[in-house]
């Protein structure tokens, strides 16, 4: 059949920060480089003959300024999930969308900018009258609020621009609030439900909670694995040398053995290692590995190695009993590997960019403990204007 366009796509400059609903998919309708319209594409009733029709939910939403924009996000200004949307009027109106009714309600007033919980359940706010800063970053009264009680705590008084996902370990019973721009300014941590907080460097990052209630950690000034013990804020090396967490059981975490962390990128690949926690000697897994190797339930590694600019490399499927590698496939991108069939069918998907040969393909992996191959089969998507009927072939 044709291709019959069933959605119109989203502007590229705001990638992942509005995305798919329950009801639809979520775009801007960009005015300036500080206000849209925000609009909801609902799904037609019949994807093969209907295209979605752009529906406005409100008129103008700030966009800009923002120095974050991520899964479902704009930072301080857009928080959207599979039901609602919360947004932030051209009147400093902090408001919620009901994407299954259109309905639009005021949560607040007076509102500079906002950040919001993974399942928006708490609201971090700044309160539009303006206490200090600079025009960049204007600091005004920060307060936390619990949706479902409608009750706020102040937290004090900063610019929520200082902040990156303040509210993205709420769950875990903290709330991160950044006082400056620079990595030397403190970052305060306060804890739920009494709010006593510490002050740790501006620059650290808690990547995920260890058993027993210590953080692993990323610092801007420490190229070596850590450790936080946020009750006392000690702080202990996991791994002797430079290397970057990719990873985790409940026992250990994996490292790669790369310069850290600003003097590499996700391409670079070096040794993996599992390090325990309680101290006990690491294993290592594999000679080589970049941070986007899985880790499969068979305990074997699945990833790229040796990519390049252009994000070209091989995939490769690893033994950590042996380290020994068995090439999967050349010239995959680096982004484009599907393991969400791995585990349960053995299958991988993946992307090659190599003359004839490009495509879209799957690969059936042997099982654990078996020699063979791989055996694999490229997915054609045929254009109408013109149509490839050339063999694919592969290694």
């Amino acid at each position: 059949e044709a291709p019959h366009v069933v959605f119109h796509g989203t502007p590229q400059e705001w990638r992942c920060g509005v995305n798919w609903t329950d009801y639809g998919l979520l775009t801007l309708d960009k005015h300036d480089e500080e206000f849209a319209a925000l609009m909801l594409h609902r799904y037609p009733t019949d994807p093969r003959s209907e295209t979605a029709v752009p529906e406005v939910l409100v008129d103008p939403i700030r966009i800009g300024p923002s120095r974050t924009v991520g899964g479902g996000l704009i930072g301080n200004l857009l928080f959207t999930y599979p039901d609602e949307v919360l947004a932030l009027t051209s009147e400093d109106l902090l408001v919620r969308v009901d994407l299954d009714d259109g309905s639009v309600t005021t949560l607040q007033a007076a509102v500079a900018g906002f950040s919001a919980s993974r399942k928006g359940d708490y609201l971090l706010w700044q309160d539009a009258t303006i206490t200090g800063g600079d025009a960049e970053y204007p600091a005004g009264k920060v307060f936390l609020r619990d949706r479902a009680a409608g009750t706020d705590v102040l937290l004090g008084e900063t610019s929520l621009r200082f902040s990156g996902l303040p509210l993205w370990r709420i769950e875990s019973g903290f709330v991160e609030l950044s006082l400056g721009e620079y990595a030397n300014d403190p970052k305060r941590i306060f804890f739920l439900p009494n709010f006593n907080f510490i002050e740790v460097p501006g620059d650290l990052i808690f990547n995920f909670q260890l058993p027993g209630g210590r953080w692993v950690i990323v610092s801007f000034f420490s190229v070596y694995p850590e450790a936080i013990d946020l009750s006392s804020n000690e702080r202990t090396r996991l791994f002797p040398r430079e290397a970057k967490v990719v990873g985790r059981d409940d026992e250990a975490v994996y490292v790669i053995e790369v310069p850290c962390c600003f003097e590499s990128d996700q391409r670079d690949d070096g040794p993996m290692w599992r390090v325990p926690v309680d101290g006990s000697a690491a294993t290592k897994l594999a000679d080589r590995a970049t941070s986007n190797m899985g880790l499969l339930d068979d305990g074997r590694l699945l990833g790229p190695v040796g990519v390049g600019a252009h994000w070209l490399g091989a995939l490769v499927l690893v033994e950590p009993a042996t380290r020994a590698e068995m090439r999967v496939d050349d010239r995959v991108h680096f982004n484009s590997i599907d393991e969400s069939r791995v585990n349960d069918e053995g299958i991988v998907g993946y992307s090659v960019t190599d003359g004839e040969r490009s495509g879209v393909y799957v690969a059936k992996l042997p099982a654990a403990g078996r020699s063979g191959g791989v055996r694999m089969v490229k997915l054609r998507i045929e254009r109408p204007q013109a149509p490839s009927t050339a063999p694919s072939t592969g290694p």
